[in-house]
């Protein structure tokens, strides 16, 4: 989106983390960032990260499509998204209504179906091929995200994302808020054909956060809209962004590509 990429323009001194994703405990009081996110649009995501050896790719990717293939073929209730990262994680991404639904076993049919030994086998098989993989949630804010067309998730036919992620301590939350709502007011206004989703850092993190994702058919597509935005924008948007980047603490940019391959879609 023009306003986030004249970042890339800005002579400011920022500090990139290494890692992809690095996240806040944050089912504490409503912050500031959060407080209006009671909108019906807003959405709750359970995120599964799995950091992939380089060596174990061709491997893992064997494996997902036999879980996918299973998961189609004992109609496991939770429909899932995977995001291949431009390092080698991959991410399966569920919406889920609550809290409450963490509760259940989603994959209690699946068990079931395959049998003790075969479903144990499949996850064994998944673990040979990462040290570690974790798991939290994220809210993907209605409010503060500029998808003018009413959507709240990109199609397939945009399969090239690009994630910013914005780091920032507790005492910047308010402020935060307010200036992404102005970013928002200014896209309404100027009207880019690049849009973008909002999502912020709930349980089971280690950092607070929010993400911006852009999407497009390709990088040569995303990077031709990128340009045509900010010509025709003429610069609209840096003081605020100056102000961003004020109160961050850092901000990384990662590239991924959706694998609806390896995704699931639960049908009744």
């Amino acid at each position: 989106m023009f306003i986030f990429h004249t970042l890339n323009h800005l002579t400011i001194v920022q500090n990139f983390s290494k890692s992809l994703l690095t996240f806040v405990f944050a089912l504490l009081a409503t912050t500031a960032l959060l407080a209006q996110d009671a909108a019906p649009k807003s959405q709750l995501l359970y995120v599964h990260e799995d950091p992939v050896y380089p060596g174990m790719m061709a491997e893992y990717e064997k494996t997902s499509k036999v879980f996918a293939e299973n998961a189609k073929k004992y109609k496991l209730e939770d429909s899932f998204s995977v995001i291949q990262g431009s390092d080698g994680s991959f991410y399966s991404v569920t919406p889920i209504e609550n809290m409450a639904a963490l509760d259940k076993d989603p994959m209690a049919a699946m068990s079931e179906g395959m049998g003790k030994e075969a479903f144990q086998a499949l996850f064994a098989d998944f673990n040979k091929c990462y040290a570690s993989h974790r798991d939290y949630l994220l809210l993907r804010s209605a409010r503060l995200s500029y998808m003018p067309e009413g959507e709240a998730a990109f199609q397939m036919d945009k399969p090239f994302r690009k994630y910013l992620y914005f780091y920032y301590t507790p005492e910047n939350q308010a402020a935060l808020g307010k200036l992404l709502e102005k970013i928002k007011d200014l896209s309404v206004e100027k009207k880019p054909k690049m849009h973008y989703n909002i999502y912020i850092s709930r349980f089971g993190t280690t950092d607070n956060f929010f993400i911006v994702e852009e999407a497009a058919k390709d990088p040569l597509e995303f990077e031709t809209v990128s340009a045509a935005d900010e010509k025709a924008l003429k610069g609209a948007g840096d003081s605020l962004m100056g102000e961003l980047m004020k109160l961050v603490l850092r901000k990384e940019i990662k590239t991924a590509q959706m694998r609806p391959d390896l995704s699931y879609v639960y049908t009744k």
